[in-house]
């Protein structure tokens, strides 16, 4: 993103708080709200710009398990309805309709819904553009379209999920003899955010730090991406020529906003007091993570079979890995020394430690434990030996791995730990049908006598699940078929 003023943010930590603090800006007027008129459009009144605009989100310290959802076969959680129409002037309009299907909160699933049919509902009536522009001379142009369309998207990031629906209208008319008649086109948007977590609608400012500056933080860089040439803009919808007037700030509740997984995208719909037509701005999150109280996350896609599933997860990671800690030897054995791992713990919070503890255990228990007889103690130096260990801890649990290995032959253990709790997360509390679970099992050489007591076994995609033979280390794992267990504490 270039820039054309230089700009220093000073990041001050205190009580948890992050305050941004701005210097040497050419003119402190050019992003302190001025005493002018302003216009107001879908009840964003653009004269309320406080002189000390400030984040008011709490610090997220959970994010929402909800927002994993499965791409199966391109099915997202969400249905859609299409139509088109032609009214009495020629108007083609498509509707295109989505609507939120498959999340676990149902009361917010409602909410968004209602909120989208109000959206569809007031696009739909509003004709003001073609009842301003069409005329006579307009219609009885030798080529005249007049259409409009309206669509949906979301996007889910972190916490929040984002919704915008847009109305495009555009009118052409030609005459083969005098040429062009009229050429022109609006947009009308409806956005909304929302956190999963919590159920809240949420604001531009509620995504930040309670007490961060906003004016300090995102003005310069709106103004910068407003002002830049549509070569040098980051976002190609902000051409300085359709400037108005200097960039001053934002209403307080600014409700047009996208959060991203790479940036954040500030929308200025048709009747902003600043570009004469619509714009967007990006701003890349590295430049704005310290400051955002919601977590960001990335989605990625795994394959299985012919399925392919979409999961997101956080990279704001609020557990952080400790990798200070000295290696170990499995076993004792030098051939079999692997790096283990902790959580950070600056803060001295009990449930980190609880975890901490566990691992620790789990870590010592390999150390002072005799070497299976499926891991020979074999001379040949030929024979590759090998022993790492993993944790995983970017979704609402802790998962410890543990692989030794000599020649073809390995074995693993493997550990979950609820991140809210610190406790073990059990076979137990993941099975739905336990009975047909435990005679599954047991016809697969796997005995069980009580579910709640074992933890040695693992997931990486939905519809996969798999139980080691033993609690302890072992070389070989059963799967479970979908139908026996629920995965949804693992999303």
């Amino acid at each position: 993103m270039k820039r054309k003023k230089i700009v220093l943010f000073t990041i001050i930590a205190m009580t948890g708080i992050l305050t941004a603090c701005s210097f040497s800006l050419k003119d402190d007027s050019f992003y302190i709200p001025q005493a002018a008129s302003l216009p107001s459009d879908d009840n964003i009144d653009w004269n309320d710009l406080p002189e000390s605009w400030t984040g008011n989100g709490e610090k997220v310290t959970d994010y929402y398990s909800g927002n994993y959802y499965e791409a199966v076969a391109d099915k997202y959680p969400y249905t859609e309805e299409y139509s088109q129409s032609v009214d009495e002037n020629g108007i083609e309009c498509y509707i295109s309709k989505d609507y939120m299907d498959g999340l676990k909160n149902l009361a917010l699933q409602n909410e968004i819904n209602n909120r989208l049919q109000v959206a569809y509902d007031d696009l739909t009536a509003d004709t003001s553009f073609f009842n301003q522009k069409l005329t006579d001379e307009i219609k009885q142009g030798d080529i005249y379209n007049a259409s409009s369309s309206i669509s949906p998207s979301f996007t889910i990031t972190g916490n929040v999920l984002s919704f915008s629906v847009m109305r495009y209208n555009t009118i052409y008319s030609y005459d083969n003899d005098t040429g062009p008649i009229f050429f022109g086109n609006s947009e009308i948007m409806k956005q909304f955010n929302y956190d999963m977590e919590t159920g809240k609608e949420l604001a531009l400012s509620d995504i930040f730090i309670n007490g961060t500056d906003l004016n300090a933080l995102l003005n310069p860089m709106i103004s910068d991406e407003l002002s830049a040439t549509p070569d040098g803009a980051d976002w190609e919808y902000a051409p300085s020529e359709g400037i108005m007037r200097p960039f001053r700030g934002l209403p307080k509740n600014y409700p047009y906003f996208t959060l991203g997984e790479d940036s954040l995208i500030i929308y200025f719909t048709d009747g902003n007091p600043y570009i004469t037509s619509s714009a967007a701005v990006r701003i890349p999150i590295e430049a704005i993570s310290n400051f955002l109280a919601q977590p960001v996350s990335k989605s990625s896609d795994s394959i299985m079979g012919e399925t392919t599933f979409r999961m997101c997860y956080r990279t704001t990671n609020l557990l952080e890995v400790d990798y200070s800690l000295k290696n170990i030897k499995a076993f004792g054995r030098e051939d079999f020394s692997f790096q283990p791992y902790l959580l950070k713990n600056n803060f001295d919070d009990p449930v980190i430690s609880k975890i901490n503890n566990s691992l620790l255990d789990e870590y010592n228990e390999i150390a002072n434990s005799e070497c299976p007889i499926s891991l020979p103690d074999s001379s040949d130096e030929s024979i590759n030996r090998y022993a790492y260990s993993y944790l995983e801890t970017n979704k609402p649990f802790v998962h410890l791995g543990v692989t030794i290995a000599i020649g073809d032959i390995s074995e693993s253990i493997h550990r979950y730990f609820d991140s809210k709790t610190g406790e073990p997360i059990s076979l137990d509390q993941i099975i739905i049908n336990k009975e047909e679970a435990k005679q599954y099992l047991s016809e697969n050489g796997i005995n069980i006598g009580d579910l709640s007591t074992f933890y040695n076994f693992y997931t990486y995609l939905p519809g996969e699940l798999y139980v080691g033979e033993s609690n302890d280390l072992c070389v070989n794992y059963v799967p479970l078929s979908a139908d026996i267990f629920n995965l949804e504490r693992f999303k």
